[in-house]
């Protein structure tokens, strides 16, 4: 995977450093070409204030001779004497103001030679230019045509090659198989000969085994002659032995016969090699092809991993993203809960501001025997404020538990603070009785204390309200902080979002730009194709109408046509004919 990369990128930096040395040399022809253009700028321009001085030199010239002419021609009936001195003075201006033209005219003369030299050398260097470009397309051509030239005659060399090998090849088969019929009607003639021996030699053996059965007839017969007996029995044994070796010899003929001759198992050898190679050759095919396929399957997965990597990066990020959102929800519920717990705490301050004053008037041994209706009634709203401060804890505590518990069911409050007294609510009974008992030592403790302790109460609610005011600039400080990182997350998010998305239109353009090549390369290769073809065609046309023109004036030379027209009038057909080709 990394050599792929890095071959693409040193593919991408050699397509760069074309493309450079493509823009600066058009840079150069570019700036060669405007400075040309400066030049001509500067010799036209010069030439026009040149024709414009001129012009306006002329008119001046004119004026003033008119002028003067009108004022000769006042004073020549005023006075003589004037006019002679008139007559004076002229010759010497009018010599003046003609040097005066001519060097005016020298420097105007100067400039235009000037300006067309410089035209001249720019026109002269631009042809240069031109015919150097020129060459260098030609030569360019001249190339293109060789290495299209080269390329196929490579063509037709490797096919005319392919061809003989198939040429040979196919005598090469033809050969084996006239061999191998050729081989096969031996075997058959072999065969047959072997039968037939076989059959003689079964006939043999048959003869000799009626003869063995005559002898033995015979033998039967004349046993009683005892002289003849060993002859009878030698001839026996000669038989016997001629019995065995011709049996023997039709062993080997059998055996012979069974056996596969050599050329036929050479034969079988050569076809076998031959299936090898062929599955060989199928089997590197295979090899290659899935070589092939898995590369193109790595590419695809890389692509696949690559993406998959960005998607789950994105995922990260939404879910840091999702906790930071929820960290803060959980700190906006903190603040809360902190804003209520220092309203709650403001709010029994004020109820013990309000207590203390109340209860120092009030004798203490008045409250242990009886208190009256308005103390009374003041007990009842101090102890209504506890509860349902401590309504409001319970209702908190409920919330974080994981089990909540139903507060109706807890405090069923009947006629503002009447408490059934049911089996259900004794233990909010028995915490009523608590907290009362406590709210009773919590008076007398507060009429005990003295100032000092009340002072240091008042100052620990203002060190509590001080720490309230930390907490709030701390959680200021820290929602800010929150939304910063909230911003930069989501700029993070956005930044990989942009990069993701450059990434797939680099890949894109990446793409189209080489579909964009090859189709170049392809159509340029098709045009000169096309051009080749027109070229051939056109040269073909151009044979053709040679070989129509040769046989029209070999016509024209016939002794029949001969009478028909004269040389003279024939050789006129026939350099009109050698034009019209030429111009064709």
């Amino acid at each position: 995977m990394e050599h792929a990369s890095k071959r693409e990128l040193l593919v991408i930096v050699n397509k760069q450093k074309d493309q450079l040395i493509r823009y600066e040399s058009r840079l150069r022809d570019v700036v060669t070409a405007y400075k040309g253009l400066i030049k001509e700028k500067e010799a036209l321009e010069a030439s026009l204030k040149a024709l414009t001085v001129s012009s306006t030199s002329d008119k001046s010239t004119r004026a003033e001779n008119k002028t003067s002419s009108n004022e000769t021609e006042k004073e020549e009936t005023t006075a003589n004497s004037a006019f002679t001195s008139e007559v004076e003075v002229s010759p010497k201006e009018e010599t003046n103001q003609s040097e005066e033209t001519v060097e005016h005219l020298h420097s105007q003369l100067a400039t235009l030679m000037n300006s067309l030299a410089t035209l001249s050398a720019e026109k002269s260097r631009m042809e240069a230019s031109f015919q150097a470009d020129k060459k260098q397309l030609r030569f360019e051509k001249e190339e293109h045509e060789k290495v299209i030239k080269e390329l196929q005659e490579k063509y037709q060399q490797s096919l005319r090659l392919h061809q003989s090998e198939v040429e040979i090849l196919r005598s090469k088969l033809t050969t084996e198989r006239h061999e191998r019929e050729k081989e096969q009607n031996d075997h058959g003639v072999m065969i047959r000969e072997l039968q037939k021996l076989l059959a003689e030699e079964r006939r043999l053996k048959d003869q000799q085994e009626n003869q063995t059965e005559e002898l033995r007839t015979k033998f039967t017969q004349l046993e009683s002659q005892s002289g003849q007996k060993e002859q009878y029995e030698k001839k026996l044994r000669d038989l016997r032995n001629e019995l065995e070796a011709t049996r023997r010899k039709l062993k080997r003929a059998e055996a012979k016969a069974k056996e596969t001759p050599p050329l036929l198992l050479e034969l079988q050898d050569e076809m076998a090699n031959m299936k090898l190679q062929h599955q060989a050759a199928i089997f590197e095919e295979q090899k290659r092809a899935a070589d092939a396929e898995e590369r193109a399957r790595r590419l695809a997965t890389v692509h696949e991993e690559r993406v998959a990597n960005l998607e789950a990066r994105l995922a990260e990020l939404s879910e840091t993203v999702g906790n930071y959102d929820r960290l803060r929800q959980q700190d906006q519920m903190a603040i809360q809960k902190l804003k209520e717990h220092i309203a709650q705490v403001d709010i029994e301050h004020s109820t013990l501001s309000r207590i203390t004053p109340n209860m120092s008037v009030i004798d203490s041994e008045a409250e242990l025997k009886g208190k009256s209706e308005a103390d009374l009634c003041l007990d009842v709203q101090t102890l209504v404020d506890k509860i349902l401060y401590l309504r409001g804890q319970l209702v908190l505590a409920s919330q974080r538990a994981e089990k909540p518990v139903d507060i109706h069911d807890i405090l069923n409050i009947n006629d503002s603070l009447g408490f059934k007294n049911n089996d259900e609510h004794k233990s909010c009974q028995e915490e009523y009785q608590q907290l009362k008992h406590e709210f009773e030592q919590y008076k007398q403790s507060q009429l005990q204390q003295p100032n000092n302790l009340r002072m240091e109460e008042s100052s620990v609610v203002s060190s509590l309200q001080t720490q309230v005011k930390t907490l709030k600039d701390r959680v200021r400080i820290l929602n800010s902080q929150l939304e910063d990182t909230d911003a930069e997350w989501k700029q993070k998010v956005d930044d990989l979002q942009q990069l993701l998305k450059a990434e797939k239109m680099k890949c894109k353009e990446e793409l189209a730009a080489t579909e964009m090549d090859y189709r170049g390369r392809l159509s340029l290769l098709e045009q000169q194709l096309q051009k080749q073809r027109e070229r051939s065609l056109s040269l073909l046309e151009e044979k053709e109408q040679e070989i129509q023109t040769l046989k029209s004036t070999f016509q024209m030379f016939l002794p029949g046509n001969m009478k028909r027209g004269s040389p003279a009038e024939l050789l006129e057909t026939k350099v009109s004919a050698s034009n019209i080709n030429q111009f064709s």
